[in-house]
């Protein structure tokens, strides 16, 4: 069953919107068939808009299309893994340093408004939404809109695996704290630094990581 959102608006929209969450969240699995049929069933639409959100979605590289076989949840094995934590790792890493040279772009209170301290969060699931939602605000806050569109899609990307990511690493939940708080301080050197072990701990985990992909369906 999919998950839908608000029947309003153009039935394309509602279908793209509507698979993109399905697929950061992990819902289809890894390397599942899609089937349009079935997914246009359940969201109340016609098959058409259905292919259509799945063909843009390919082209941002969430869903795999098999030529002949249809379209495929991705499937990301460890080395994929491996280019987009270094990519992320980049991308924040500009994002801090604009900040570092322009430290009046964002308060404190605008950056971290929704976010939670720790203590309120109910399961790995609720941990990864906090976790993309501290560094989505982290590379916002760098003031580049190419920046924000390009990490969205990386962060998209990763989406599975950061539900899988508390499954095999001890301690996520107190290293986000930890990016939140150095986010919220302004000590840019103190995130940067966070930011460097957050990525290496997570590149020295890969292997287990898409392992636990392979079979984790949240």
């Amino acid at each position: 069953m999919v998950a839908t959102f608000s029947k309003r608006g153009d039935p394309f929209g509602r279908a793209l919107l509507t698979l993109r969450y399905q697929l950061r969240i992990g819902s289809f699995g890894q390397g599942r068939p899609l089937a349009i049929i079935e997914i246009a069933r359940d969201l109340g639409l016609s098959p058409t808009p259905v292919r259509e959100a799945l063909s843009r979605l390919a082209g941002e590289g969430l869903v795999e299309e098999l030529r002949g076989r249809g379209f495929f949840s991705r499937h990301l094995d460890s080395g994929e893994l491996l280019d987009l934590y270094d990519l992320e790792l980049l991308q924040l890493g500009f994002a801090v340093d604009a900040l570092s040279t322009n430290p009046g772009r964002w308060t404190a209170s605008d950056a971290l408004r929704g976010t939670q301290s720790g203590d309120e969060w109910r399961n790995e699931d609720d941990l990864a939404s906090q976790c993309e939602m501290v560094l989505g605000r982290l590379a916002a806050a760098s003031g580049s809109r190419a920046l924000r569109a390009s990490y969205q899609s990386v962060a998209d990307q990763l989406g599975p695996a950061r539900r899988a990511e508390p499954h095999v690493l001890t301690g996520v939940g107190a290293e986000v704290v930890c990016i939140r708080r150095l986010f919220g301080e302004g000590d840019w050197q103190g995130l940067r630094s966070e930011l460097d072990r957050f990525h290496k701990r997570r590149r020295a985990a890969a292997n287990e990581i898409a392992a636990m992909l392979r079979g984790l369906i949240v």
